[in-house]
């Protein structure tokens, strides 16, 4: 669930990307710090409606915001290789 990716580590796991691939981002004429803002910003507004209440999301990225796929994704394959230069390697990912 998208809910349980930490946004902040998700965010940074894509900027990490953004900058190795430079080129991406020079092509498109985007500054990585207004794309970093721009993320963040979403990202972290999540708020919702339910049975006529207002309610903030404090944790992770937002259902139904387009980018919390690819950002889970971007995460998640992050913390996979880092689990495999460790020494302590599960048998099976879940």
């Amino acid at each position: 669930m998208y809910t349980n990716s930490s946004g902040e580590r998700a965010v940074s796991a894509l900027l990490e990307i953004l900058e190795r691939e430079e080129d991406i981002l020079e092509a498109k004429r985007i500054r990585k710090e207004s794309l970093t803002r721009l993320i963040n910003l979403t990202v972290r507004t999540t708020y919702f409606t339910s049975n006529g209440s207002i309610y903030e999301q404090i944790f992770g990225l937002p259902m139904g915001f387009p980018l919390s796929p690819l950002l889970a994704n971007v995460y998640m394959d992050k913390l996979e290789r880092e689990f495999e230069k460790s020494a302590l390697q599960p048998s099976v990912f879940m």
